[in-house]
Order: structure tokens, then sequence, then C-alpha cells
């Protein structure tokens, strides 16, 4: 009994090791992260970054024209704001 359950945990681990070693080695040949991956990832967020960053202005330059417009829900007033501010810029 001690045999045969011993069997199938060097069984198990033997073909864990195995789909590793298949993997690292397929990964070693194909190169899935080269630099222009890196640098194209890096462009995609700064774009976002940019495009963060117009949002906030557009949000404070709004804010700032309706300060004296009373808004019930503090989301329609960011709604609001920033799309007056989009306006304007």
């Amino acid at each position: 009994m001690k045999r045969d359950s011993l069997l199938k945990y060097v069984a198990a681990t033997l073909g864990i090791i195995w789909l590793f070693a298949v993997t690292f080695n397929y990964y070693i040949v194909h190169k899935p992260f080269t630099a222009e991956n890196a640098l194209a990832i890096l462009n995609v967020m700064g774009d976002v970054l940019v495009a963060g960053a117009l949002f906030a202005l557009a949000a404070a330059l709004g804010r700032r024209v309706t300060r004296g417009l009373a808004c019930t829900a503090p989301l329609e007033a960011i709604v609001l704001q920033t799309g007056l501010g989009l306006g304007l810029i």
C-alpha cells in the first residue's frame, strides 16, 4: 500500500517537473517579451497619462466655471463640470 501511494507521488512530481521543463524551454526559444513590447506598453501608459491629465484639467476648468451652480448629487456635478471643461478645451 505504501509503495503504491509513493509511486503516485513520484509520478505526479515527475509530471509537474516535465511540464515546467517543456514550458521553460518553449519560452527560451520564443522570447515572448522583447524591448519593442516594453516600449509599446510604455507608449500606451503615456497616452493614458496624458488623457487622464486632460480630463483632470477639464474637470478643474469646469468646476471654476460652474462655481455658483448648485448640483444635487456629486456625480452629477463631476459629469457636468468635466463635460463643460472638455467643451471649453
